[in-house]
């Protein structure tokens, strides 16, 4: 695919459209104050920032041709905005005590997080993020 077609570039357009549309709803909602409505805009913003760094460290020529398959790259855009925009409950880092047992899937982020960022280098952020998504799932914020 040539990169110099620019019909080829508007799914970016979909991280600030759907930011926005998030933006505009998290304002407007009460019941958003220890756990989110959907991916959280820095959240968002940090994985797609970090792709050229994970392109560039150096790890494994195999993630390296994915990231440069286009396809893949909308794939994770249209996710990332699509989790932006949902409803799903997400955990927020807000601690009301700091309790194992009230805390439990956010010390299990962290220490996912502490491990990621050891062994991982640049890519700990996507998996952070996909460990941030699923924790959530499992856990399901209590509203």
């Amino acid at each position: 695919m040539p990169a110099d077609n620019m019909w080829l570039l508007l799914p970016a357009l979909l991280i600030p459209c759907a930011g926005v549309w998030r933006l505009a709803r998290f304002n407007l909602d009460k019941e958003q104050t220890y756990y989110f409505k959907g991916v959280p805009i820095p959240a968002a913003g940090l994985v797609i920032a970090s792709l050229p760094f994970v392109l560039n460290s150096d790890h494994n020529t195999q993630i390296a041709a994915y990231l440069y398959n286009p396809y893949v790259l909308y794939a994770v855009t249209g996710i990332v905005s699509f989790l932006m925009v949902s409803r799903i409950p997400l955990i927020s880092l807000k601690f009301k005590n700091f309790s194992l047992k009230s805390n439990t899937d956010k010390f299990i982020l962290l220490l996912i997080g502490l491990l990621a960022v050891i062994f991982l280098k640049w890519l700990a952020v996507p998996v952070i993020f996909a460990a941030y998504v699923l924790v959530s799932l499992i856990f399901r914020p209590n509203k």
